[in-house]
């Protein structure tokens, strides 16, 4: 069975704009680690003011979590009703 671009576009278990969220988030924070880490590797400029609000990439992962969380149980047709937790806690 031949399949479509587009049937193999929504095959894929990763959507592609989170991972370049996670790229940039995690870019952002290794710039704002590299620019302002040790406060005399950089003398005040512009450089070291480009990675100001890099810790601001720390914030975007929880975002993503928020969203990748509920995103992958409604995924998986997760029915809170339908478990039980008796027999994993005795």
């Amino acid at each position: 069975m031949k399949t479509t671009p587009v049937e193999t576009k929504t095959k894929f278990s990763q959507l592609e704009v989170i991972n370049f969220l996670r790229g940039i988030a995690a870019l952002s924070v290794a710039w704002f680690h590299f620019t302002n880490g040790n406060v005399d590797f950089l003398d005040p400029g512009l450089l070291k003011f480009s990675g100001k609000y890099g810790y601001l990439g720390v914030e975007i992962f929880f975002v993503i979590s928020g969203f990748i969380i509920p995103y992958s149980l409604w995924r998986s047709q997760f029915n809170r009703l339908s478990v039980t937790y008796g027999d994993k806690f005795i």
